[in-house]
Parts: structure tokens; C-alpha cells; sequence
């Protein structure tokens, strides 16, 4: 008995665990990737503008 509940408690807790982890490393990621998004996104519409502007 001690070694069935043990086991889910421990699958439990990796789990939570798990799932905070991967929340934290997916909106570390996600920022990174957004803020690069985002400046080639600015750097491209002010070459479009420049661009347009020009001609």
C-alpha cells in the first residue's frame, strides 16, 4: 500500500512540477522569441516605409 500511494504522490508532484517548469521556460521562451519578432517586424516596416517613401 505504502509503495502505490508513494508512487502517486511522487507521479503527482512531478507533474505539477513538471507543468510549472515548462510554463516558466515557455514564457521565458515566448518573450525572447516575441521581442525578436518584433523587431525585425519594426525593422521591416521602417525599410517598407523608407522604401516607400523614397519612391
Amino acid at each position: 500500500m505504502g509503495a502505490k500511494t508513494g508512487a502517486k504522490t511522487g507521479a503527482k508532484t512531478r507533474a505539477k512540477t513538471g507543468a510549472k517548469t515548462g510554463v516558466t521556460t515557455g514564457a521565458k521562451t515566448g518573450a525572447k522569441t516575441g521581442a525578436k519578432t518584433g523587431a525585425m517586424t519594426a525593422r521591416t516596416a521602417m525599410g517598407t516605409m523608407i522604401v516607400m517613401a523614397l519612391s
